[in-house]
């Protein structure tokens, strides 16, 4: 199955029709090795002939967050990040000073999750998690 396939598949599933803008956003999330924000993704579109307004980027970004397609993160809550969701999910480790994201491999509130289901009787849906600290880098600056 190719990326264009699974792509469509992404937005389709939702009961979306699958623009050409929109299978550019899903395309280049999913090409991202860093969350990315609506500029980035606005400006990777336009290096590669695309177009498509800053505030179609914003209302597929929404549009795809509350299908839960993308997941938004911030940096020092300032500047929205989006990764496209896949199977699982990521965490992220944020250094305060430069701004870098790396994700964590695995998953470590799993077990967490349904000790704290049981404990609350909640019907947990999911969590995000982000750890901030200096990365190597800053560090030796």
């Amino acid at each position: 199955m190719t990326k264009k396939v699974d792509n469509e598949n992404i937005i389709s599933r939702q009961g979306y029709r699958n623009t050409k803008s929109r299978a550019a956003v899903v395309e280049i999330l999913e090409n991202a090795e860093i969350p990315l924000s609506a500029e980035d993704i606005y400006l990777r579109m336009k290096e590669s002939g695309r177009s498509a307004s800053l505030s179609t980027v914003y209302r597929i970004l929404e549009l795809m967050e509350n299908n839960r397609l993308v997941e938004r993160t911030s940096v020092n809550n300032n500047k929205a990040m989006f990764t496209l969701v896949r199977s699982g999910h990521k965490h992220h480790l944020i250094c305060t000073s430069c701004h870098k994201m790396v994700a964590l491999g695995g998953c470590p509130l799993k077990g967490l999750e349904s000790d704290i289901s049981r404990e609350t009787q909640f019907d947990i849906t999911g969590h995000r998690l982000e750890v901030y600290g200096i990365c190597p880098e800053c560090r030796k600056r």
